[in-house]
Parts: structure tokens; sequence; C-alpha cells
């Protein structure tokens, strides 16, 4: 069934609160038209889905029966793991326990050498950001302590007035030409 159906196999009064708000709606009376649609949502019929539509959309959204495919689940990624973990059976088999304790300890040097350098460079980051801050901060002192002072003002003044008599004088200008 259409919508022209469901509307006429409403009650006479449930078609009133429809043609209510058909007229809200098209006179413009959006916020009259907002509250009126809330009724209309409630005396209209509930429909239920016919049951195509039902099995369709489950047998779309029901879950898969085969695996999700992964990175495990190739023969590349099982071979590079079964390489890797032959690989440390076979160094560990050989090496003796003070050339692991030299790798070990020489890991960590490494470790704590990278750890001391991005310390380093956010110090120096810091430093230099508060540096520049502290600069724009005295020139921003220093150009206040200017503007507060009545000769730079009065210059400024100046400035502006010559600057609108000017422009008055060019428009005086280009009106002549202009006719």
């Amino acid at each position: 069934m259409g919508p022209v159906d469901t509307v006429s196999t409403m009650r006479t009064e449930d078609r009133e609160i429809v043609r209510h708000w058909l007229a809200a709606e098209q006179a413009g009376r959006s916020e009259e038209a907002d509250r009126v649609f809330a009724a209309v949502a409630l005396v209209l019929p509930k429909r239920q889905p016919s049951r195509r539509f039902v099995a369709n959309v489950m047998a779309r959204v029901a879950p898969s029966t085969q695996p999700l495919a992964g990175g495990w689940t190739s023969w590349g990624a099982r071979a590079a793991v079964a390489a890797s973990l032959l690989t440390l059976g076979v160094v560990l088999g050989t090496w003796s326990p003070r050339s692991m304790f030299f790798a070990i300890v020489a890991t960590a040097q490494a470790v704590v050498w990278g750890l001391g350098q991005v310390a380093t460079g956010s110090v120096v980051w810091i430093e230099t950001a508060l540096t520049m801050w502290g600069s724009v901060a005295h020139a921003a002192a220093v150009v206040g302590r200017l503007l507060i002072t009545p000769g730079p003002a009065m210059l400024v003044c100046a400035n502006l007035a010559v600057a609108a008599c000017a422009c008055a004088a060019l428009q005086r200008l280009l009106a002549s030409q202009e006719d």
C-alpha cells in the first residue's frame, strides 16, 4: 500500500491532524509544523515489513560462516614467523652466555642513548620556544610603551588626517573625470 492508501485508512480525526500539519508546512510555520508532525507520527498506522524484505535484510546482515582473513592466515606471514623463530633458535644455540650478556648491554646502551637524545632535543626545543616568546614579549612591550606616549599617538593621528584629506582630494579630482 502506498501513502495515499495509508491516509485513506486513517480515522477522520487523524486525517485532520495530517491536514493541519500539511497546512502549517505549506504556510511556512516550521515550529508549528514540527510540533504537529510529532502527533502525525503517533497516529500513522504501524506497518510490518514484508517477510521477503526481512529475509533479504537478514541474509545480508547475517554473520559469515567463513573466518575473516587476517595477517596471520597467509602462508607468507607464517613462513616469516617460522624463519624468525628458526633464526632466533640458531642464535641462542650458538652464542655463549657472555656474548648474549654483551648484546643485551649494548642494546640497553643504545636505548638509553636514544632516550637521552630525545630528552636533549626536547630541552633545546623548549629553550628555543621560550627565547622566541621572550623576544616577542619584549618587542610588544616596546611597541606598547611607544604607542602610549603622546608623541607617536599624535604622529599616527596626523598621518590619518593627511590620508583622509588625500582621499577627499582624490575623490574630487576623479569626480570631474567621471562626468
